[in-house]
């Protein structure tokens, strides 16, 4: 039987969080959430998922932090995390990259089937512990 794609999604936009689990249950996979960067690094290190959707301007812990914190632990250091935010600010892009994440999407300007291109990407992208990567037909 084949793994389902482990999908977390880390966002304190309820709307965004119900449009990701929407989207990306219908393509089979398994979506986890978290309201805060804080709890969605506890779920990381329980559950390791096999991707991350990261918004940056968040409660409790910043997306900017969770990725400065996923480099510090060894059960998160090489999760791939896309970076969905509505931030367009170059400073914000270029430390998000520097701190490891794959991709930096703006929410406005990027849809479901952007996003799940890049989710696919990441997944491929992993080592094949963390979950199967699926087709992008899915």
């Amino acid at each position: 039987m084949t793994q389902r794609l482990s999908v977390l999604v880390i966002d304190d936009d309820q709307l965004i969080l119900d449009i990701c689990f929407t989207a990306l249950t219908r393509r089979g996979c398994r979506v986890i959430t978290a309201h805060d960067g804080e709890r969605g690094l506890e779920i990381m290190r329980e559950q390791r998922p096999a991707v991350v959707l990261l918004d940056l301007m968040m409660p409790k812990k910043s997306g900017l932090e969770v990725l400065r914190d996923m480099k510090d632990l060894e059960e998160t250091r090489g999760v791939p995390v896309l970076v969905l935010t509505n931030s367009t600010r170059e400073d914000d892009r270029q430390e998000a990259e520097r701190l490891g994440a794959l991709k930096y999407l703006v929410k406005t300007d990027n849809g479901p089937e952007d996003i799940w291109q890049q989710i696919v990407k990441a997944a491929a992208a992993q080592s094949p512990a963390a979950g199967s990567a699926p087709s992008a037909g899915a």
